[in-house]
């Protein structure tokens, strides 16, 4: 009987030993979740953020991932302070839609001023840079632009900030052309730095092309057809003219 009773008490040890093991790791995973749920995201709806775009693709014998197999990799998004108030606006940009520019107004909440600040687009947009290109102290907005149908004629965009109209709301003019950022190989993305150190910004361009298999070619970049290879370009600001103009400088290199 005594044996029994041993084996009975520590049966219960046991079980005791197991239930405590039990409620600490409860109490543990407990804690930590609350600990963490300060770093949870939460959804906020359009109807509160004021932002509806919505970069539809509506596929057709040209727009399918079998004759253009970039269609769905969409342009991003550019976050820059347009007019200068410390809050992040947002550039939404579009494929068969228009890219939209949603003004910060605080407290999560936004205001579609595509229209007002006049950077509607037309173009297959695949990528977006926001730099101070003409340093004025104001963003402005650079577009890639690519496209099923892109045959050495789907130009860049640039959107050049001319500050708060009386309303305070920023407005812009395109001046690709003028600026010599017109590109029109099919490029993915552009980014602006300063690779001569003289002060200004220069531009990297990447392109890639719609051309079937190319990503698998054995050959470097360079000797690429024109619509794919990369392109450099040197800022060329001087007292001389009113704005930056960049001259391709990649072959120089």
């Amino acid at each position: 009987m005594l044996y029994c009773l041993a084996l009975n008490i520590k049966l219960f040890f046991s079980v005791l030993r197991q239930f405590l093991a039990v409620g600490v790791l409860l109490i543990l995973l407990y804690a930590c979740q609350d600990e963490q749920s300060q770093y949870l995201f939460e959804y906020v709806d359009s109807s509160r953020t004021g932002i509806d775009f919505s970069n539809d693709i509506v596929i057709n014998d040209k727009i399918n991932v079998i004759d253009f197999q970039y269609c769905y990799n969409g342009g991003g998004v550019g976050i820059g302070d347009f007019n200068n108030d410390q809050l992040p606006d947002l550039v939404f940009t579009g494929n068969q839609v228009s890219s939209k520019l949603y003004l910060n107004k605080g407290g999560l909440e936004f205001l579609d001023i595509t229209e007002v600040a006049a950077v509607q687009t037309k173009d297959w947009i695949t990528g977006v840079s926001i730099e101070d290109i003409n340093a004025d102290g104001f963003d402005d907005i650079y577009l890639n632009v690519g496209g099923a149908d892109c045959q050495q004629d789907c130009n860049n965009l640039l959107f050049v900030n001319q500050g708060l109209n009386s309303e305070g709301i920023p407005t812009f003019l395109e001046k690709a052309k003028a600026y010599g950022l017109d590109d029109s190989g099919y490029s993915q993305q552009t980014v602006f730095f300063d690779y001569d150190l003289d002060g200004d910004l220069d531009a990297y361009i990447l392109r890639n092309g719609n051309v079937r298999f190319d990503k698998n070619a054995p050959l470097p970049k360079r000797f690429y057809p024109e619509h794919l290879s990369d392109v450099l370009l040197r800022n060329d600001s001087n007292d001389l003219v009113s704005h930056p103009y960049f001259t391709d400088v990649a072959t120089q290199l």
